[in-house]
Parts: C-alpha cells; structure tokens; sequence
C-alpha cells in the first residue's frame, strides 16, 4: 500500500513493527506473546540467512564491474558519514540527560565501529535503473564490496574489540521490557516533579497525552489499557517508595 501511493515500504515496515511491538503484545496472553517472540525470531534467523546466501551467490556469479577508487572512497565516507551521526548526537543526547545515562565514549566508539551496511544497501542497488549499464555495474559491484567489508572487517572485529575495550556485556532483555523500563523512568521522572528532569522524561511529556488519548483507545483492548494503567502507575509508586526510603 505505501509502496502503491509512492512512499517508502521499508519505512512502512520499519513503523509497522514499532507500533505492532508496542501495543499489539499487550492484547495477547503471555503464552501466545511468547510464541510469537520465538516464531518471528526464527523467521528473522531464516531470512538473515537467505540474506547472506544471496550476497554470496551474488558475488560469485554477477558480472562485475571493478573501480578500486569508488569502493575505497564509498567505504570512507560510509566510516565518515556513521562518525557524523554518531558522535554529534552521543554529545547532544548526554548534555540533555544526567551523567547516570551518559553514553561513555567506549560505548560511543563501538557504535560507529559497529555499524554495518547490508541487504537494504545492496537491494536498492540492484534497483538502480538500467540506464547505463557500465554505471549500474559499478554502484552494484562497489554497493556490494562495501557490504562484505563492512560484515567481515568491522563485524568480524566488534567482538574482539569489546574484549580489547573492557565493554560490559548485557543480558539478553526482551525489546517490550526494555522499552516499558525506558517509558516508566521517564513517567516517574515526570510525576516526581523533579527539577532536573532527564530528557526522556520530557519526550514523555510531550507524547503520552497523544498516546493515551488517541493509540491505546485505538489498538488496545479496554483491559490492556487498564493493565498499562496500572503497570505504569505500579512503577511509580514503586520510584516514589525508593525516593522516599532515601
């Protein structure tokens, strides 16, 4: 449908699993949201695996067509573009937040090493329309070096260099758990009354009205928006206890 009225249907999808994320897990019952975890995990497991078949098929039997100097500029500004976003933002986010939710710069650094380019990259190049075909050539061959030097040198390295960096790892924590741990800091931040209030609890305050008021009535069912009612209120009492007893 958005492909039909001329948007993107990666973005579409991209916002359809968001929202399906968000509140469709809330009208199911543990049992089925805990399939569907493992179902749509395996299904991701087979399709990533497609994925990179595809890109080594493609590497082998497409007709290449070489420029060293595209790739090694292509890739530069890949590492160049990633380190623009990366750490002007890390910086914006950590002076609006307080120094508990810092990103550190170790963390910082594994972002930018970290990023990889794959199949979305390479599906649009294969898109790239048959106008000259020498140049589709090169956008596909040097679209597709990119993404193999990306997998193999920075993904096969990220690994090592959390060793070499001292990162501490993390628990494997479902996506809902932490997005509701994320929301009910800010919702108790919010209703604390602080002072020195963190910058997700000021996003808090410009979307939960629109949330309440127009999503949960929409994609929730009435005892779903009653239990995250009650979930968020819970978590606050609780931060308002922990306050307290300080």
């Amino acid at each position: 449908l958005c492909i039909g009225v001329g948007g993107s249907g990666i973005v579409a999808l991209f916002v359809s699993s968001i929202l399906l994320n968000t509140y469709a897990e809330r009208n199911l019952s543990h049992s089925v949201a805990t399939a569907c975890h493992l179902i749509f995990k395996s299904i991701g497991y087979v399709a990533e695996a497609f994925v990179f078949f595809f890109i080594g098929i493609a590497y082998t039997t497409f007709k290449h067509l070489w420029s060293p100097s595209t790739i090694f500029f292509s890739i530069f500004f890949c590492l160049l573009s990633r380190a623009a976003g990366v750490f002007p933002l890390s910086a914006l986010l950590n002076s609006v937040n307080d120094s508990s939710r810092a990103i550190s710069g170790k963390n910082q650094f594994i972002l930018w090493f970290s990023g990889l380019r794959g199949s979305i990259g390479f599906a649009l190049s294969l898109n790239f329309p048959v106008i000259h075909e020498d140049t589709r050539r090169v956008v596909i061959t040097t679209t597709l070096s990119v993404v193999l030097f990306t997998l193999i040198s920075l993904g096969g390295g990220t690994m090592p260099l959390l060793r070499v960096l001292k990162v501490d790892g993390v628990d494997d924590i479902p996506p809902a758990t932490v997005r509701r741990r994320a929301a009910a800091r800010a919702a108790a931040q919010a209703a604390g009354g602080q002072t020195e209030r963190g910058f997700m609890a000021r996003i808090w305050d410009a979307v939960s009205g629109w949330e309440d008021q127009v999503l949960a009535p929409a994609l929730l069912t009435p005892q779903a928006r009653v239990a995250m009612a009650q979930e968020r209120q819970d978590i606050i009492d609780e931060h308002n206890n922990a306050e307290g007893g300080r």
